[in-house]
């Protein structure tokens, strides 16, 4: 099993909790920091709740450098609602 599916089943557990997720649905999200851990797996989970629930969650992915934060989060780059923006916060 690949991290990609590893990931998928572990969010797609967290939601089963029935987490009250509602507020989230319809919104957009500026994540920084998309080629870190946190970052990255905050898109991640964003990208992923938004595809099972149907929740049209856009999602601004932020980074310094754009290739590498294409290549870390290759797995979800392919979502409509993922946009990504080359900017230093500093």
């Amino acid at each position: 099993m690949q991290f990609a599916d590893l990931l998928r089943n572990d969010i797609l557990s967290i939601l089963e909790m029935k987490s009250d997720l509602e507020n989230i649905k319809n919104k957009t999200f500026l994540v920084t920091g998309v080629t870190g851990l946190i970052g990255s797996m905050t898109c991640r989970t964003l990208s992923c709740i938004g595809h099972e629930n149907n929740y049209n969650i856009k999602i601004i992915a932020m980074a310094r450098d754009l290739s590498k934060a294409k290549k870390v989060l290759s797995d979800v780059i392919d979502n409509e609602n993922i946009s990504f923006i080359q900017q230093d916060i500093i």
